[in-house]
């Protein structure tokens, strides 16, 4: 409840889509666990087009684990830029609300599943 709480009052739940905790899937970082758990709840079919962000090489190993299209570090946690991008950050940012965010729902591609028969 606490992060619920944060993401409330920090006005993140108008703009994230989804957020979890690792206390909710067997293994947290660096393991995928968390991206894919948000995925399936989403009904995101395409990890490429998911967009992980953190601010510990940790976050970014899992981002980078779980095949993320985008992977963001920002200086708000422990880790500094050269370390986040040692890790592999694709881009690293001062802070989190300097990101840019979509204006409007962005459209919604159909789930499309393989054919299996």
């Amino acid at each position: 409840h606490i992060q619920e709480g944060l993401v409330k009052r920090l006005g993140f739940d108008k703009v994230v889509d989804g957020y979890i905790s690792s206390y909710q899937v067997a293994e947290g970082r660096p393991y995928p666990y968390m991206v894919h758990q948000l995925m399936e709840r989403l009904r995101i079919e395409n990890v490429r087009r998911v967009c992980k962000v953190g601010d510990s090489c940790r976050d970014v190993e899992e981002g980078l684990n779980a095949g993320c299209g985008l992977v963001v570090g920002v200086l708000s946690g422990a880790d500094s830029k050269e370390a986040l991008m040692a890790a592999g950050a694709h881009v690293v940012a001062n802070c989190v609300t300097d990101l840019p965010v979509p204006r409007g729902p962005v459209r919604q591609a159909k789930l499309r599943l393989p054919d299996l028969s």
